[in-house]
């Protein structure tokens, strides 16, 4: 800036009435026109602003002028919401997103990780092998509140019809779905258990 006015209007930039940022520009009471001061900070924050935009490798100019803080108070604002949003995590998984919230919010650990564990494991199980399909159905029956004599007759009727791969890949399928709900439960529950201690 070299100090001169231009010739365009130094109020052009300087958002009016819904879009006055929060900190607000003051305007005398007779026709709602910023004040010399208030123009010259304006100046200043936005210039301010362009060349901490600038700085970041950032065009300036591909930002809206209302979207400018135009006071101290409203680059201030725009630097702390900027530094909470770029502070946030950022997780390879979703799982570790919803273990980090997890444990922020009072839980355990240990709790989170063994539903995350056993749907890990579901995740790489072999079901060409026999005993993971017997597995995998009889974790799914036993949810499902059957006696282990139940269960055993079940699997060997599996067995004897030739379905019982079919019903594990149904199980893993269930078990996944059943695994995914307790931890997103499991969740819920800490945190209504969190809002209670605040």
């Amino acid at each position: 800036m070299n100090g001169k006015p231009d010739d365009t209007s130094s109020q052009d930039n300087i958002p009016s009435g819904n879009n006055v940022p929060a900190g607000g520009i003051n305007t005398n009471n007779n026709d709602n026109e910023p004040s010399a001061e208030d123009v010259a900070e304006a100046k200043q924050v936005t210039a301010l602003f362009d060349a901490i935009v600038e700085s970041l490798g950032y065009n300036p100019n591909d930002i809206d002028g209302d979207r400018k803080p135009l006071t101290v108070d409203d680059l201030t604002t725009s630097l702390g919401n900027i530094v909470k949003e770029n502070s946030k995590p950022q997780y390879a998984d979703e799982r570790i997103a919803k273990l980090d919230d997890y444990v922020k919010n009072g839980g355990k650990f240990e709790d989170f990780y063994g539903v995350q564990r056993d749907s890990l494991n579901l995740d790489d199980i072999d079901l060409d092998d026999e005993s993971n399909q017997k597995r995998v159905v009889r974790e799914l029956l036993k949810l499902d509140g059957y006696s282990d004599d139940r269960i055993n007759k079940r699997i060997e009727r599996f067995e004897d019809a030739d379905m019982l791969y079919d019903e594990a890949e149904d199980a893993v399928d269930r078990l996944k779905e059943i695994k995914k709900q307790q931890a997103e439960q499991l969740q819920k529950e800490q945190e209504a258990y969190r809002q209670q201690q605040e």
